[in-house]
């Protein structure tokens, strides 16, 4: 076989090798080789050109049903993608099938060789990775909401092409990936007068010795990105709005649907959105601040929205009246918010510490609250805290402000718009767009109650309470606010599938005929011709009457399912397999039956918690954080180890602490305090102990940030247990680091995350595995690792506050901080 630098050659020689000018094309093409290289490049052609006589049986071979097909009286198994092959090799060999297609037929993705050799190598790789993260000391990081978009499928594909700027000459160029609006072209030298914005032809010489293409026509494209590496250009480039050329239009949108089986469309940025969208599923569902989506209305915030999880419901119950409705609105009143927006305007930094609790009285519910910065103006911070410290209601929060943008809300999946898929998200309907329409802000409410409360005050003068009443809300809601749940679609173990069949069912002593509505593995969902009546029913045997008389040898005769639930009619049942040993074989015989039926099963799609307004929230929520998620991972060999880092649209002093290039910290000092410290070890322990349903483990984080001798930079850790923070020792560790250095405060509060969200992002999953089944595996197995999540956030203006330092040292503080953190 001829080196690799020689197969664009090939496959273009091989297209025209029965042509009558073969020789001429021939010359043409190979005049810049030398003559061993000449002789391989024929060698190779005449072989994969050359009449395959081999009989093609793929039954057992490939994931695809295999029919018959019959071609100059020898008789071939093939299924959809080696039909898809076969049909087109005989029309590029004037009718003969050759060793070439038979290679190509051998070497498409779902024959299961591929597949495992794919496997293999990528469990190799997986392997060496393994064996050097001892020694690699960066983390992953990935911006939140990020999901790129292609509305055009991209082929790599290599083809000779002329790139001409204007005044210039051309210069020999060759593609790497091509779609119908876009081109990415490489050329050999650095020095090509090209810039971002330029205007250039494009001739494609390369297609117009294989197709009837006219190679002095060119097509207008604008350079959009030119990267330089390994003495090399790359230019990435897109079509020019005002060129119009149909017959190009037509030849491009035919080749690219003919060869991009074959050819392997470009799926990165598929790839890309689904791990994020996955990895923020995990983060999700997981936070415990609150969100609040506002709307301006003259100068005042109205709070629309607030945003539900699994671990806000708890702070969120503090804010409900007598009458049962939401009154957090009420924090953000039009002095409060005039200032906040007035703030953001100046384009400064919107973080506040606001301080709240409620009282009961004569069966009406009282709220009040304060910022930090309106109780030292009034000199009230001992008397309100001390007050309101007492109360089981009391919180604190610290409140950050971002406007948005609700044409954001809606973020198109990572997979072309004319790909037909059945869990393709649907754009909004005009009734969420209009409900989306009035969210201006939103407002984040991080609980920062443990870290408040040493801070206060211990004792009040009874004479003073009366002067609290300035900060109690009105008592009737001038805005209602509506709670939106948000929270994971599918926590199902495995994937189910339709399938309509009969069978028999015996629940104590009755007997029922039935159909089976849907399987999975371990699962099924039947529905009786008649209602079985008892409500402590935990117990159904099931037997497949229907499938028995096609697997007549396999155990499907009364087997034991364990009800999971049944509808009001009692007709309709969700089962699992019993756990005893008898069933088991049925489990078995079920998986290899989905597993060689899967082509005909239609797959269960349920995306429908995440459907709409509260999809369009959650991706707003994504454009205005400010808290960045740690992933942690869990490998087969049970080792742990921060894996990915979400970096926030909002820039805090943590956000940039963690995006630190190497040459300025070495990434190895941080990752060591987040990968291998005391803190880390505790963390560990502590998930392995707890499951999802457990409440975070909260902790605080203060990064002692200074310069050695040699005036390099370092940073120190030192981490505290909110649940028992002593203020004492907050206070010397702070002002100690502030004494030469700098610091900066964190807040972590640490999940055990539960099983990978995929309904989520079957869209993309789906796609992916159309063209690359072992990325959709590279996925998976980095999904099932994420083993816990922590949410962090910035509280280092909020702790230099509340340790009441003095206004000199906090000034210095911060301009050290700008020192140590370069721009």
């Amino acid at each position: 076989m001829p080196n690799l630098q020689l197969t664009p050659l090939i496959d273009q020689l091989k297209l025209v090798a029965l042509d009558d000018d073969f020789e001429k094309h021939f010359s043409s093409l190979t005049a810049t080789l030398d003559g061993p290289s000449k002789f391989k490049v024929r060698s190779e052609v005449r072989r994969l050109t050359s009449p395959c006589a081999r009989t093609l049986d793929l039954r057992k071979r490939v994931d695809g049903e295999c029919l018959r097909f019959e071609h100059r009286g020898r008789i071939h198994y093939l299924d959809d993608v080696a039909r898809d092959i076969f049909e087109r090799g005989l029309k590029e060999y004037n009718g003969v099938f050759t060793q070439d297609t038979y290679e190509r037929i051998m070497q498409a993705e779902n024959n299961y060789r591929v597949m495992y050799e794919q496997q293999k190598a990528e469990q190799i790789g997986t392997a060496t990775s393994s064996a050097s993260s001892d020694t690699k000391t960066e983390f992953e990081q990935f911006k939140l909401g990020f999901y790129p978009y292609r509305d055009e499928e991209r082929m790599n594909y290599t083809v000779e092409v002329q790139v001409e700027p204007f005044g210039e000459q051309p210069c020999r160029a060759v593609t790497n990936n091509i779609s119908q609006g876009g081109l990415r072209v490489r050329v050999d030298r650095t020095q090509m007068p090209v810039s971002n914005g330029q205007r250039v032809k494009v001739y494609f010489t390369g297609f117009a010795k294989e197709f009837t293409l006219d190679p002095n026509v060119p097509i207008h494209y604008i350079i959009t990105e030119v990267l330089s590496a390994n003495k090399r250009t790359y230019i990435s480039l897109k079509r020019a709005e005002d060129d119009e050329n149909t017959e190009f239009d037509a030849f491009i949108s035919r080749f690219i649907c003919g060869y991009k089986r074959r050819y392997k469309v470009n799926t990165d940025n598929t790839e890309i959105a689904l791990v994020n969208k996955a990895h923020e599923q995990f983060y999700l569902p997981r936070m415990s601040r609150l969100t609040l989506f506002l709307k301006a209305h003259t100068r005042e915030l109205i709070c629309k929205y607030v945003l539900t999880t699994e671990n806000n419901e708890d702070t969120l119950a503090h804010w409900y009246t007598e009458t049962n409705e939401l009154a957090i609105g009420a924090l953000l009143n039009k002095r409060r918010s005039q200032f906040m927006i007035n703030k953001l305007q100046r384009n400064e930094s919107c973080e506040l510490t606001i301080l709240t609790f409620n009282i009961t009285a004569k069966g009406k519910v009282y709220f009040y609250s304060a910022l930090v910065e309106e109780l030292e103006k009034n000199d009230l911070w001992d008397t309100f805290t001390a007050f309101a410290a007492q109360k089981s209601s009391f919180q604190a929060f610290r409140i950050s402000l971002s406007s948005v943008k609700s044409d954001n809300a809606w973020r198109p999946q990572a997979v072309p718009q004319h790909i037909n898929l059945p869990a393709r998200e649907q754009p909004f309907s005009a009734d969420i767009q209009q409900a989306l329409a009035a969210v201006d802000y939103v407002a984040t409410l991080d609980n920062v109650t443990d870290m408040v409360r040493p801070l206060c005050g211990q004792d009040y003068d009874k004479d003073e309470l009366s002067k609290l009443r300035a900060f109690v809300h009105p008592p009737s809601l001038p805005h209602r606010s509506q709670a939106i749940k948000l929270e994971f679609v599918d926590l199902r173990n495995e994937q189910r599938y339709h399938l309509r069949s009969r069978c028999r069912v015996r629940s104590g002593s009755i007997i029922r005929d039935g159909m089976v509505l849907d399987i999975s593995n371990q699962g099924l969902r039947v529905q009786v011709d008649e209602p079985i009546p008892g409500e402590s029913r935990s117990e159904m045997r099931v037997s497949f009457t229907q499938l028995k008389q096609h697997y007549k040898n396999e155990p499907l005769t009364d087997i034991q399912y364990q009800i999971v639930n049944a509808d009001d009619s009692h007709t309709t049942f969700n089962l699992k397999l019993d756990k005893d040993g008898s069933s088991q074989a049925t489990a078995h015989f079920l998986t290899g039956f989905i597993q060689e039926k899967r082509a005909q099963l239609p797959r269960i799609y349920e995306n429908t918690s995440l459907k709409g307004f509260e999809l369009g929230l959650r991706n707003l929520y994504c454009d205005a954080a400010s808290a960045v998620p740690l992933f942690y991972y869990q490998s087969k060999r049970q080792q742990h180890y921060l894996g990915r880092v979400g970096i926030p649209p909002h820039v805090t002093d943590w956000s940039r602490l963690l995006q630190l290039s190497s040459n300025v910290l070495p990434k190895g000092q941080l990752t060591e305090l987040l990968n291998h410290s005391d803190l880390f070890e505790e963390w560990m322990s502590w998930l392995t102990r707890v499951d999802r349903s457990e409440s975070p483990h909260k902790s605080l984080l203060i990064f002692q940030l200074g310069w050695d001798e040699a005036h390099r930079r370092t940073i120190e850790m030192t981490h505290f247990d909110l649940d028992k923070l002593w203020l004492d020792n907050v206070e010397h560790c702070v002002t100690q680091a502030l004494l030469h250095d700098t610091i900066i405060a964190v807040n972590v509060e640490l999940s055990r995350t539960g099983r990978p969200d995929r309904q989520f992002v079957e869209a993309e999953m789906q796609y992916l595995a159309a063209y690359a089944q072992y990325k959709v595996d590279r996925v998976e197995q980095q999904l099932d690792s994420v083993f816990g999540v922590a949410d962090s956030y910035s509280v280092t203006s909020l702790l230099m506050q509340g340790l009441q330092l003095s206004e000199s040292l906090r000034e210095t503080a911060v301009k050290r901080l700008q020192e140590w953190l370069p721009a």
